[in-house]
């Protein structure tokens, strides 16, 4: 997946999703309706209460998918929250590289790159804290992928 298909898709889940039940929509399709459901209630509860005190369950009934869904797309809680960094980072870094893409990086386009960023992050504050506090307590996976996150912002901006 692209970064712009990431925006589109991270953006796509706050659009009402199929409602749960049957449905007329391909089985890729629901699944991943259901994945981005998941993904956006776990940034939702993460933001809320913190990666530690969130359970499958609170991620379910935020999403609204049967816990046999949750376990149809992910091994744990843990994946879950992962799947959430990608996507949003692959996003944000997507966002990113569309702003610095024509511009010769110097002090004032330094300047505009760093507004951009926090703007990004400003429009989509519960992701902004789960990959800026809640990955330290998501463990060493995810320690790993944010350091990997800032690398590829930091490579931007040189």
């Amino acid at each position: 997946m692209n970064a712009s298909e990431a925006m589109l898709n991270l953006n796509a889940s706050r659009e009402i999703l199929p409602q749960p039940g049957p449905t007329r929509l391909p089985k890729n399709a629901v699944k991943e309706a259901h994945r981005l459901r998941l993904i956006r209630a776990m940034a939702t509860v993460v933001a809320k209460a913190g990666y530690v005190s969130v359970s499958v369950a609170d991620i379910v009934k935020e999403a609204k998918v049967s816990r046999r869904t949750f376990y149809e797309l992910y091994k744990n809680k843990e994946d879950c929250f992962l799947d959430l960094i990608k996507l949003g980072s692959d996003a944000l870094l997507g966002q990113l590289e569309q702003s610095h893409l024509h511009n010769q990086l110097n002090e004032a386009t330094l300047g505009e790159f760093i507004k951009n960023y926090l703007q990004l992050l400003s429009s989509e504050q519960d992701f902004a804290r789960c990959i800026l506090i809640e990955t330290f307590a998501a463990g060493q996976r995810a320690i790993e992928l944010r350091y990997e996150i800032t690398s590829n912002i930091s490579q931007l901006m040189i």
